[in-house]
């Protein structure tokens, strides 16, 4: 039930790339349809194997049942073949996940709630190029950290479990809001917002980083808007353009 629940978490990364559809609104909902049912198909068949052969239970199990499965199977060591098969699956993530998250960065950055800098399209490629780079240099100094650290990657989950469960909660909300009463998709939000509310409880204190990440950037917002609403600033930050020109 775990697997089959969190299979799907990131699909909303896709709604920041809605912009690049050409008809988002039919097109953006056909490939979320489509990808739910494959990705809960693959993943409910993946459950059933994994229990049913009893590939859990340790550290080395439980970071690649896939693997150990193969082995099995085909009477070999199969990490190689499991680590190349994660790499080509992964691929396709990764890329989806960095487009999404350029194109959030650019989308905040344009409405000043994150630096100005990085409201910048590559005119070659009309592509957030700055923001691309931004991600990758965050995500492999993460690499690099836990590597050094020798910190297993199971004992970060909390993070992105407990701030992606917020962003659910936050998003079935606004859908609500939204929406029509007693429509549809508001009787569709309203029972997946019940769903992850009865879930926080086994966040435990877990919860305190999506807290801890929004005292932070409350805090970055204000100091922004603080700097926007002083003269000075402005009158300091208009002068170094002009001497710059």
């Amino acid at each position: 039930m775990i697997m089959i629940f969190w299979s799907f978490f990131g699909w909303e990364a896709i709604c920041s790339l809605a912009d690049r559809f050409k008809h988002p609104r039919t097109d953006l909902v056909l490939s979320a349809l489509i990808s739910a049912v494959v990705t809960g198909t693959v993943f409910l068949l993946l459950s059933f194997i994994t229990v049913g052969s009893g590939t859990y239970g340790n550290l080395e199990s439980d970071s690649s049942p896939v693997g150990i499965m193969i082995h099995r199977a085909l009477g070999f060591k199969a990490q190689f073949i499991t680590a190349m098969l994660a790499l080509i699956i992964c691929t396709g993530t990764v890329n989806a996940f960095v487009a999404s998250l350029a194109q959030l960065g650019y989308a905040l950055s344009r409405d000043h709630a994150f630096p100005s800098r990085l409201y910048y399209l590559n005119p070659r490629t009309d592509t957030p190029t700055r923001v691309v780079w931004l991600v990758v240099l965050f995500a492999g100094l993460g690499v690099s950290l836990t590597t050094l650290a020798k910190v297993h990657f199971t004992q970060l989950l909390f993070i992105p479990n407990s701030l992606g469960m917020v962003v659910y909660i936050l998003s079935m909300a606004a859908s609500l809001k939204l929406n029509n009463t007693n429509s549809k998709p508001w009787i569709c939000s309203l029972i997946s917002l019940m769903v992850l509310v009865l879930l926080i409880p086994f966040l435990g204190l877990h919860m305190l980083v999506p807290v801890v990440v929004s005292g932070l950037y409350f805090l970055y917002i204000t100091a922004i808007r603080q700097q926007e609403m002083n003269p000075r600033c402005n009158i300091k930050k208009e002068a170094g353009d002009e001497d710059s020109a």
